[in-house]
């Protein structure tokens, strides 16, 4: 439920119509908003990963997310991947620069913090910075693919941080197989991309691999 206080004080960000807004004022709008909602979700996720650490949610509660998504009725998968990335956060100082100043979304934040660590989160907030979060989600995923298949322990892998237990069964998707088809389909007969790391950095080209 909304308080009294709050309402205030989400009537008085919109001093006028939208309507009544000039295009050029109301893209700037959109633009200021867009970080401002950035900038507090990272404050917010700050918040949540102490509430985690210092286990706030443990009377009653099967978990940080668990309390979460009772409180505030978002779905139990989102909010686990909330508490994943506060606690990665921790331990990532640029990453949670770069998104406090509202410069990365949360969608990027959520792909760096599954492979980023101290060592070489830079490298992956300077890609966040000139590519789109779909293509950083790309490039993550394939680099998590590759490191699976070599069994590599090196560090582009981001540790796991949060103490909050993993997702029940139910919730538990399989993780996507890049580069294979769907249970069940046909093979699909092109070339797959694949991804070079250069001098371990997420800097990448992509490059054709046949099978």
């Amino acid at each position: 439920m909304t308080s009294p206080s709050l309402e205030v004080r989400i009537e008085l960000m919109f001093d006028q119509e939208p309507d009544t807004v000039s295009l050029p004022d109301l893209e700037a709008r959109v633009c200021t908003w867009a970080g401002r909602i950035t900038a507090a979700t990272c404050h917010w996720l700050v918040l949540v990963a102490t509430f985690d650490r210092r286990k706030a949610w443990a009377n009653g509660m099967a978990s940080c997310a668990h309390l979460l998504s009772w409180r505030f009725g978002v779905g139990l998968r989102a909010c686990y991947e909330y508490v994943r990335a506060a606690r990665a956060l921790e331990d990532l100082p640029q990453t949670r620069e770069a998104f406090g100043h509202g410069r990365i979304s949360y969608s990027k934040v959520r792909a760096i913090t599954r492979i980023a660590t101290p060592e070489n989160e830079g490298e992956w907030v300077t890609e966040a910075l000139r590519c789109s979060a779909r293509k950083l989600d790309r490039l993550v995923s394939l680099q998590l693919k590759i490191d699976d298949d070599s069994g590599s322990k090196g560090t582009v892998r981001a540790p796991t941080t949060s103490t909050a237990p993993p997702p029940p069964a139910e919730l538990r998707s399989e993780r996507r197989t890049v580069g294979r088809p769907p249970s069940g389909g046909r093979t699909p007969s092109p070339r797959w991309p694949a991804i070079t790391l250069v001098s371990g950095s997420p800097r990448w080209r992509i490059r054709a691999r046949t099978s």
